[in-house]
């Protein structure tokens, strides 16, 4: 059984705000900058 949450997109494996925080910063500077701020990989 899955649970919707009112904090994340359907079939996202991350927060609606995490996600909204990587592509405000992907709109201002580059994705290599934005990976080692957020510790990521794309």
């Amino acid at each position: 059984m899955v649970q919707a949450v009112p904090f994340a997109h359907h079939g996202s494996r991350f927060t609606g705000d995490f996600e909204d925080l990587v592509v405000w910063l992907v709109t201002r500077t580059d994705k290599t900058s934005v990976c080692a701020f957020i510790r990521i990989t794309w």
